[in-house]
């Protein structure tokens, strides 16, 4: 590439992840598997979510630790040092082996920022997948080949969690577990983030009307 090019990565989508320190407050599996209901999704007979969908209130300190992370990525990455934010939904979600090792996911709605923390051990193959969604370049029917890809031209973008691993990324991204085949059901928290100033406890918006 010419010295004299400059390359500007416009309107960013952003994803992090850190692997959370070890904690006992954390390692809630066990009370996962004993007190948690699951109700299985129509769509994907190997995949079921927990009834309750704010279960992180029932682990206030592992809820707090999230949220703390997420602040020094909105405060220090995405600037939003003047706006508050809370976890709005939480649930899990048990995902049992297939044949395929495919689990298909989607995007979150009516969230501004999404994440995912990982509480089981799971095959070291288990990958996670993002995909561009997005109009444009990204989601053109044209498809060209390339020598390599990059974070400038790929399409997709995969990651190996682990347990206690957290990973936060944008509401309208679509995402997908893939390669799990091992014997035991791999459990992944899910929940969804919303400026506080959007939001209310009824999950309403605040509209003033002079």
């Amino acid at each position: 590439m010419s010295e004299n090019m400059h390359i500007f990565p416009l309107f960013p989508t952003l994803l992090s992840n850190v692997l959370l320190e070890d904690n006992p407050k954390f390692n809630i599996l066990e009370d996962v598997k004993d007190t948690v209901q699951f109700t299985c999704r129509t769509e994907d007979i190997n995949c079921s979510t927990s009834e309750n969908r704010n279960i992180l209130n029932c682990y206030p300190e592992l809820k707090n630790r999230i949220l703390e992370v997420f602040y020094d990525l909105k405060d220090n990455v995405l600037g939003h040092t003047n706006t508050d934010f809370a976890i709005t939904t939480s649930w899990i979600t048990k995902i049992d082996s297939n044949s395929s090792g495919l689990i298909s996911h989607g995007t979150h709605i009516n969230s501004y920022y999404s994440g995912a923390f990982y509480i089981s051990e799971h095959n070291p193959d288990l990958t996670g997948v993002f995909e561009a969604n997005n109009k444009g370049i990204a989601s053109s029917q044209i498809v060209l080949n390339r020598d390599s890809e990059t974070e400038y031209n790929s399409k997709t973008f995969s990651f190996i969690p682990k347990k206690n691993y957290l990973m936060f990324f944008p509401s309208y991204l679509n995402h997908r577990i893939i390669n799990h085949k091992c014997e035991e059901p791999i459990y992944v928290i899910w929940f969804n983030i919303m400026p506080t100033s959007l939001w209310q406890e009824t999950c309403e918006l605040k509209i003033t009307i002079n």
